[in-house]
């Protein structure tokens, strides 16, 4: 039955496509179409055939016939003829020629084409049905624009003044340039006086150079009043304006008439003006005229003077606190506000009230201030936008209230004479504004103003005042205040301004001031510049006593001495004590006052007489050679001492040779300084001088020692301070320099042998902090001077220990990864430590090497990945001194990954891996080859079946598929293979099953199992790369795919037959091959397969192409054509 169905199939398809071949031979291509050309022209109408077969062709005009293919009819062979298959040609066009020409073609059809020979139409007139000109308006009148000689029938158009009119109605020519008619009806007003109607005709022959006439009339009507755009007209009240009546008539109107509100209004002209429009010149105007054409005329224009709101208030209003407020806003306005508002004026609009009357309950004094009354209109002014105006007035509410609590300005001390002034105010102030009652101690003052003001203030003005705010509601409270006035101080005693005494003086000196003020006045000492007072600077060498005695009511005498005395002094045998050379000099009494910044004062200078004394025994001074050099003498004396110079005895004259003398006085107590000078110094001027100083009380000498300039000396009493774990403060007396400036350098020593210089800074001091030491450690330290001329001998030696420094231990569980590098420890330790780590190596000789000087907490995972660590030491250390550092602790060495391969492992894995890769290579050799052979069989089996199509009229037919489509099935794209090939090509192929129990049976469920064809290609594809679309497998139905075609039809009839069997539906996924094309039907050969273990079929088995059965669960059948 199958193969019935197939071969009926088969047989129709072939039939059907010879006659479609058949049908399709034949066709148009190029018909012909309509044309126009000029008189006298030539045209061409084609008539072109596909594949015409020697089927006759026949051209018609109209109904008579012209030509037989290339055979044109003897009464046209003049102008017309056939060129080619099988155009016509007409030469010489005529009227005779407009008609419908018609190409017929045997078993084909007609192609109609019209010709239309153009003619230019003749120039058109104008006709009226009705006579005169002028005429009068509302009359009707009909024109009629006629044109005749035009082919095609023209276009007749109407205009009036230049616009067209379309109510036109025309009337054609009935014959080919017979004449032809456009008509208008007209019923006159004014806008046709005057008019210009013209008629414009053209056809194809003309329509770049159209022919026209025109006419123009006169019409006579009544006048037509207008005022312009606007009305009513809106003007801004106090602009200038006008009202014009515009009078349109014909004949013209040269005056009017005016009513103003309907009653007359003196004026004549046309235009009325307003310079400027008042408020009274609103109103409607009306304006009359005639003209002899049927009644008067007139119109009324309403002419409106539009201005912003205009407000009227009172300028000020009075309340008590507590009363009702009520103030009325007064608007003039036209048109009228739509808003109005009162609006209180300050920062945030506290008082708002809509409508022209403010009111407020139960006033209080916050309501006080300046209101103003807005509106808001729409000014609409003719002509422009609508603007929103406003309209505002102003008015300002008085509260009356009491004053409250009074408050007294700060009042600062004043001096006595000076002006005194007291500023009083309240909180609040109280309206109207309060008057203040004063008072003094009680007694009522005669000033009432907020300030109470002496104009010279005297002792007596001291005192308590008292101040109260007053006003006609009522009184606030009191504050009072203290004022003070003071007295600047004043000496009444001053010490004497020079005394000179013995310094062998025995009695006991003093020096007093006396001295008034208020307040107080403090007295203090101070001694020639001295910034402290002297029992500060030297207490143990002065004393001072005080004494206070009230002299008036608010006055004060003070009274103080200074005593040269004190426990830092020599006792006398008379048990006073001695005096100094430095008690020599200037002492100021300061009398200070906590009112005045500068204090008023009296000196006295203290002279005493004493022996010249010196500073030092010894002068040492260095000279070079040929050179000029000082040498100085210092001495303290009163009297001024003279001074002498000897040299071995023998005193030194000053004079015009190399030696010279001076002697000037310089800082401090009777200081003076004689100066030697020696100009080309020489061998002989080296050795000792002699300075002898004197006066009447006594003299003095001192030794200078003149030399030659040498390296520095050695530093003397070298000592430390003060002592840290890493710092030493040193101190020392510096040898003489030499002759040149000196600079310092210390001599760092340790036990273990190691030293560094270090240079004191600034080079010249002579206490210096060393540091960067080490804690704990013993150092040896020498300090040593150099100068130009080179190092001088060192000090003494200082042994000095630094102080100890505890540094925190990180516990005794450290551990060393020796293949990550990663250290493992208890990290209790602050972030100012960091970690040293030292490693020995395995034949290093017990050498500790320092892997990291500095390593952070943070960053424990390092790069010590060697496998010849043999131990490793970590030490705490500062992070700023990382060669500080604490104990070494030794960490424990593991390996967390297992055994590090070895490189025999590494070649051994390598080779291992090689054979693997070489056998996989001749496993894929050897199934290329065999794919080859198989390929090479196809081949020969595709040489006996292989039949071509024969092409139609040298045209290869394209071949049709036929798809095969069953509703009860659905069908699914096999991935790599095209079954749209013609002839698929035949290779190794895999069909397998999933299994029941896959994770993704969802599209598989109640069908057959999916199909998974595997074309064993390089790259999974065909050698074309596509394949079908899902739910459509096409099959093969050319004359070369038979035996493809019975492989299709056994595989779907073996499907078939075998849904229904247990054994069929339960067999596991399968992957079957096979090789060429099968030569017997036996089962064995075809495509097996399985259906999932979970679809359940029922035992009526169907045929692939069978209509389905709803109840029946749906299967799924996957075709592929090999």
């Amino acid at each position: 039955m199958m193969y019935a169905i197939v071969y009926i199939s088969l047989v129709g398809c072939l039939i059907g496509l010879t006659l479609l071949s058949a049908i399709e031979a034949i066709s148009w291509k190029n018909k012909p179409t309509d044309k126009s050309v000029a008189k006298g022209g030539t045209v061409t109408f084609q008539c072109e055939v596909n594949d015409r077969q020697g089927k006759p062709v026949i051209w018609n005009k109209g109904s008579t016939s012209l030509s037989s293919n290339s055979a044109v009819t003897r009464e046209f062979q003049d102008r017309y003829s056939i060129s080619g298959e099988f155009n016509l040609v007409i030469q010489n066009v005529q009227e005779t020629d407009n008609d419908l020409f018609m190409c017929n073609v045997f078993d084909l059809g007609s192609a109609p084409a019209k010709l239309t020979v153009l003619l230019p139409p003749n120039p058109p007139v104008i006709q009226r049905n009705v006579t005169g000109n002028p005429y009068r308006e509302k009359q009707v009148v009909a024109f009629t624009c006629e044109s005749n000689g035009g082919n095609p029938d023209p276009m007749i158009l109407w205009y009036k003044n230049g616009k067209e009119i379309v109510e036109a109605t025309k009337t054609p020519s009935v014959t080919i340039g017979g004449a032809s008619s456009s008509r208008i009806i007209v019923t006159l007003d004014s806008t046709d006086h005057q008019a210009n109607y013209s008629c414009v005709v053209y056809n194809e022959a003309n329509k770049n150079s159209p022919l026209s006439t025109f006419i123009l009339l006169q019409v006579q009507y009544p006048p037509y009043l207008t005022f312009g755009p606007y009305n009513p007209y809106n003007v801004e009240l106090g602009d200038n304006t006008r009202l014009e009546c515009r009078v349109d008539s014909n004949p013209q109107v040269n005056t009017v008439t005016w009513l103003k509100n309907g009653q007359p209004y003196l004026k004549q002209n046309k235009l009325l003006t307003f310079n400027p429009i008042v408020k009274s010149d609103s109103g409607n105007y009306t304006c009359r005229a005639t003209n002899g054409i049927g009644p008067s005329k007139e119109a009324t224009a309403y002419l409106q003077a539009v201005y912003a709101p205009e407000i009227t208030v009172p300028g000020s209003k009075t309340y008590r606190e507590t009363e009702k407020i009520e103030i009325d806003c007064v608007i003039d306005s036209y048109p009228q506000p739509f808003l109005v508002r009162w609006e209180k004026i300050d920062v945030n609009r506290s008082k708002i009230s809509y409508g022209p009357k403010l009111t407020i309950n139960n006033s209080v004094r916050e309501d006080a201030g300046n209101y103003t009354c807005k509106a808001w209109s729409e000014l609409r002014v003719s002509g422009q936008r609508t603007q929103n105006v406003t309209g505002q007035g102003y008015t300002y509410i008085h509260i009356q209230y009491g004053p409250g609590e009074a408050f007294i300005s700060p009042v600062s001390d004043v001096e006595v004479g000076k002006p005194l002034v007291i500023k009083c105010s309240a909180k609040p102030d109280g309206y109207p504004a309060a008057t203040y009652k004063w008072e003094k101690d009680g007694v009522v003052l005669q000033q009432t103003t907020s300030t109470y003001r002496i104009t010279t203030s005297q002792l007596q003005d001291n005192g308590l005042y008292k101040c109260t705010p007053v006003n006609l509601v009522s009184q606030g409270r009191s504050k009072q205040i203290q004022v003070n006035v003071n007295q600047i101080p004043t000496f009444i005693s001053k010490p004497a301004i020079e005394i000179t005494l013995p310094i062998t003086h025995r009695q006991m000196l003093s020096i007093t001031c006396k001295a008034k003020g208020r307040p107080p006045p403090v007295i203090h000492w101070y001694k020639d510049d001295g910034k402290q007072p002297i029992t500060i600077t030297q207490p143990n060498f002065y004393e001072v006593e005080n004494k206070d005695v009230t002299l008036e009511t608010y006055s004060t005498e003070v009274t103080n001495t200074l005593y040269i005395r004190g426990s830092g002094r020599t006792v006398q045998d008379n048990e006073n004590t001695a005096l100094r050379i430095e008690d020599m000099g200037q002492y100021h009494c300061w009398v200070n006052s906590s009112f005045y910044r500068e204090p008023i004062k009296a000196t006295q200078t203290l002279n005493l007489q004493f022996k010249p004394v010196v500073t030092t025994d010894e002068v040492r001074i260095a000279v070079n050679f040929s050179l000029p050099i000082q040498l100085p003498c210092t001495a303290q004396a009163f009297p001024v001492p003279k001074f002498q110079w000897y040299r071995k005895g023998v005193e030194i004259v000053g004079g015009p040779g190399r030696f010279s003398i001076g002697t000037t006085q310089i800082d401090g107590v009777s200081k003076y300084r004689s100066t030697l000078t020696i100009n080309n110094v020489k061998t002989q001027d080296l050795g000792y001088y002699n300075c002898f100083a004197s006066n009447n009380l006594g003299n003095v000498s001192q030794n200078i020692h003149l030399s030659t300039k040498t390296a520095p000396e050695s530093p003397l009493n070298l000592h430390s301070t003060h002592q840290t774990w890493e710092s030493a403060i040193l101190v020392w007396d510096e040898g003489f320099d030499g002759g040149y400036p000196q600079y310092f350098i210390l001599k760092v020593s340790t036990l273990g042998g190691e030293e560094r210089l270090v240079e004191v800074n600034p080079p010249s001091a002579t206490t210096f902090n060393v540091t960067n030491l080490k804690p704990q450690t013993t150092y040896s330290f020498v300090v040593f001077g150099q100068n130009q001329l080179g190092r001088g001998n060192s000090s003494r030696q200082l042994i000095v220990k630094t102080a100890e420094l505890s540094i925190p231990s990180i516990g005794p569980s450290v551990e060393f990864n020796v293949q990550s590098g990663e250290i493992t420890l208890e990290n209790k330790i602050k972030d100012n430590y960091c970690l040293r780590v030292s490693v020995k190596r395995k034949n290093s000789a017990g050498k500790w090497d320092i892997a990291y000087q500095c390593l952070y907490f943070t960053d424990l995972v390092g790069n010590l990945q060697e496998s010849n660590i043999e131990a490793l030491n970590i030490s705490v250390c500062l992070k700023d001194r990382p060669d500080v550092c604490g104990e070494p602790v030794t960490a424990t060495l593991s390996e967390a990954g297992g055994a590090t391969l070895t490189e025999r492992d590494v070649y051994i894995i390598a080779s291992v891996c090689g054979v693997i890769i070489i056998t996989l290579l001749i496993i894929l050799i050897i199934f290329i080859c065999r794919r080859k052979k198989n390929q090479a069989k196809y081949e020969d089996n595709k040489t006996d079946t292989e039949r071509r199509t024969q092409p139609v009229n040298g045209v290869q037919q394209p071949k049709k598929q036929q798809v095969y489509e069953n509703q009860g099935m659905t069908m699914s794209r096999i991935p790599g293979v095209d079954l749209d090939d013609p002839v698929p090509p035949l290779g190794i192929y895999s069909l397998s099953y999933p299994d029941a129990s896959s994770s993704n049976p969802t599209n598989y469920s109640n069908s057959y199992g999916p199909l998974d064809l595997k074309h064993n290609h390089g790259n999974g594809y065909l050698p074309n790369g596509h394949a079908t679309a899902n739910g459509h497998v096409p099959h093969d139905t050319s004359y070369d795919s038979h035996v493809d075609k019975r492989m299709f039809e056994n595989e779907m009839n073996r499907r078939n037959e075998n849904v229904g069997r247990v054994d069929y539906n339960n067999r596991q996924g399968a992957d079957i091959h096979f090789h060429g094309v099968p030569k017997s039907p036996s089962k064995d050969q075809y495509i097996d397969l399985e259906e999932k273990k979970e679809g359940s079929l029922q035992s009526n088995p169907e045929s692939g192409y069978s209509t389905p059965d709803p109840s029946k669960p749906k299967k799924v059948i996957y075709e592929v054509v090999v």
